[in-house]
This record gives C-alpha cells, structure tokens and sequence, in this order.
C-alpha cells in the first residue's frame, strides 16, 4: 500500500491494488483570497459529482463512502474508489489510446451535465491500459453544487492550466498536451481547419478553388464541403476494383499529391493499406493529419513536401503509388528533364501504378504540352520504365475535358519497405 499526502485540502491518498482510499480530514483551509473553506465541504462536492457521473466512462467511479467520526474528530470521511491510473506523463503518453477521442468526451459528458471542473491538472487525468480517466472533483461548479456560483467558489484552485478568459476544460487539456509536447487533436479543431478549405477559395499552389477542393473531403461528418464536381469517387472505384479483379498486392501506398488524403484513406479502408500521403500544399497537409489523428488511422501518415522530391530522394519500395492529376503540377514546376528523372525513380520504387494527367487532347488550363493524346501518355510511361501500361478509366469530371486513367506495372518488386521510416 502507498501514500501520498496533498497538504493543501488536508487530504490522505492511500492505493492497495485495484481500490484507492482517498481519506479527508475533518480541518479547515484558506484559499488565496483568504476566504476559509471546511474540507468536509470539499467533500461534499465530491460525492455530488461522483454521484453524477456514475457508469460513465473517463470519469473516477465510487465504490463506497463511510464516516469514521464526529466532525470535530481528525479523521473525518474515507471515499473508496476504483484504482483509475497513473497520472499522464511524457513517459506513458504513448499508451493512451487515441487520446482525442477519449479526451472529446470526457469534454462532452462535462458540457452536458453544465459542469465545470476547474483543477483539470496532469495529476488529474490518469491513464490505464490505454484508458484516460478523469480525477478528483472537490472544485467542480455544477448545477445543485455547494457553490452558488464561480465567484462563489475557492478562487484559484486550478493550478497553471487557466485560460485568459477565466478556467476553461478545453485550454486545459490543451494545456496538458502541450506540455507533454504533443498536438491533442479534437473535434473543434478538426472543423475549423475544414471549414477554412470552403472560404478560403483558390489561392496559387492550394488543392482549393472557389471552395471545391481537388478531393473530396474523406468520411461523411465533412460531407457538407463542396466536392460533387470533382470525379474522385468514380476514379477511387475503378482502382479499387481493379486491385481486386487483378488481386495487386496494396500493403503499402505511396500517394503523391494526397491533398486532404481522399484516396490515402480509402485504400486504407478498403484494404487496410499502410498509406504514406505527400502533399506540397501545406494549407490541405495538415487537414489531412488532422483528420488521421482525429479518425486514429495509424496506418496512414501524411508528409508536407514536394512529392517529386520525395521519390528522388527515397530508396523505399511501395507495393502501389498514386500519381493522379500530380504529374502536371510538377512539370509545370519543374524541367521536363527533371519530372523523367522523378518518373524513373517511380518505377523503381513502385511495384504499381496508377497514373493520370492532363494531356494537350484535354484541353485543359492545366494541359501537359508535349503529351499530346492516349499514345503519347503510354510511350511516357515506357520511357520512365513502366510496362504492361493500360487505359483503366477515362473521366470529363475536370472542366468535361477528357483525362485518362492508366494502370502501369513498375520494377519496385526487389526493394525493401519499412514504414516507420516515414513518420
């Protein structure tokens, strides 16, 4: 059994297994403003909010109550509750299981129930087995509470985690996180960086235009950001079914010019795929690690760089890579000579790939100049070292020009992949 004492409200913690006694004395303490406050009051919020929160998950669950005496005597009330964790550290943050998630609703139990917790400290959110579990509820403010209001309540209890505008759930998380130096991704955050995707409009190098972004925006809670106008749905199909009808191998992904990642996580749904996502245009590649994070898809991990760098520089080999509508972009930004090379590079490091381009027959304002037609795409491909090049789909859905989507097979088979090596 250990014990540890907190000397500010006079309380005794003593843990024996799986049971933790939380032992209040009966005395008496002056907060900062000099207002006195009877622990035995503390106490009494305490098992009002245990008593709230009763069979819900994040929150500490009671087990028993018991007095040991009159309330002149030293030792006053036990609190018996269930062993909920180690305080969360830099040291065992990793276990936490998608701690966003977890996080979220133990924010949303709060707002529901109209209460403010007011000491959300490090030593108050513990973690077992991956599991966050919040603690220790004696300044909670709350509907029915011992404090008629905030002002009523004992002033600056809250340690560190305060917020400008007065003690806030949400910044002390935050707060939490920072200091252990990770980003907690919550939902607010998720939607606010989407929710700039539909005003921000086009801007030079972004996967944005007039508040339609160049791939949908993945999983339905987003489905209200326009994108009806881009075909990634059909194009996603015909890869997809593809893959299955050829029966490719999909372990592993490589996609260049992942924007918000729409193709990165379908081919993790689909295929439980380890995807890794590159994307120039930092506005849209940090969407899509907001979203990874939020969604817990470990398995997809997204890069803000230049992709045609990317498959230069790296002697990693992909069971598939994307290369749809990217290709334009680099040869627009780089020499014709450079974006072979990058070409060349790809069909040593891609065992499959699938490709599309704007081409001169297109007439698109984002035409490639020297591929000219269907043909020319498919001696491209040769050049850079492809083989078994073949048409898999053709799409108006960009300004109803014609584009075209290919299925090449690369000499990646000898390679190694390690996907750690990414992150």
């Amino acid at each position: 059994m250990s014990m540890e004492v907190k000397t500010k409200v006079m309380k005794f913690i003593l843990r024996d297994s799986d049971i933790v006694y939380k032992i209040y004395c009966n005395s008496y303490f002056r907060d900062f403003s000099g207002k006195e406050w009877s622990v035995a009051k503390l106490f009494k919020n305490y098992e009002m909010m245990l008593n709230l929160v009763k069979g819900l998950d994040g929150f500490e669950q009671i087990v028993d109550i018991y007095n040991t005496g009159e309330e002149t005597s030293f030792l006053g009330t036990i609190l018996k509750v269930k062993y909920a964790g180690e305080p969360v550290t830099a040291d065992n943050i990793d276990s936490v299981v998608d701690a966003g998630a977890q996080v979220e609703g133990i924010l949303e139990i709060l707002k529901s129930l109209n209460i403010v917790y007011r000491d959300i400290t490090p030593g108050n959110l513990l973690v077992k087995d991956g599991k966050l579990t919040l603690v220790d509820f004696e300044y909670c403010s709350f509907p029915g509470c011992m404090y008629s209001s905030m002002e009523d309540a004992p002033a600056e209890l809250a340690g560190p985690f305060k917020s400008p505008e007065g003690f806030d759930n949400t910044f002390s998380f935050r707060e939490i996180w920072r200091g252990l130096e990770r980003k907690l991704v919550l939902k607010e955050d998720i939607m606010k960086a989407i929710s700039l995707i539909a005003s921000k409009g086009y801007r030079d190098g972004s996967s944005v235009w007039g508040g339609v972004t160049f791939h949908p925006i993945p999983f339905s809670e987003f489905s209200a950001i326009r994108s009806h106008k881009i075909g990634c749905y059909a194009e996603y199909d015909a890869i997809k079914n593809f893959i299955k009808i050829k029966k490719i191998p999909s372990d592993t992904v490589l996609d260049l010019g992942s924007s918000v990642g729409f193709f990165s996580f379908s081919l993790n749904k689909d295929f439980g795929s380890k995807v890794l996502g590159v994307e120039k245009d930092s506005f849209t590649g940090e969407v899509a690690q907001l979203l990874a994070g939020y969604y817990e898809r470990r398995k997809v991990k997204f890069q803000i760089g230049d992709a045609l760098e990317y498959v230069l520089d790296t002697d990693k080999v992909f069971d598939v890579a994307l290369c749809l509508n990217t290709h334009m972009w680099m040869y627009k930004q780089h020499k014709p000579e450079k974006t072979m090379r990058m070409m060349k590079c790809l069909s040593k490091v891609a065992k499959h790939l699938f490709f599309q381009t704007a081409h001169a027959e297109s007439a698109s304002m984002y035409i490639v100049e020297e591929l000219k037609n269907k043909e020319s795409l498919i001696d491209y491909l040769k050049e850079a070292g492809f083989e078994g090049i073949e048409p898999i789909f053709e799409s108006t859905a960009h300004d109803n020009k014609l584009r075209i989507l290919f299925y090449a097979c690369g000499k990646g088979a000898n390679g190694k992949f390690s996907f750690n090596s990414h992150t």
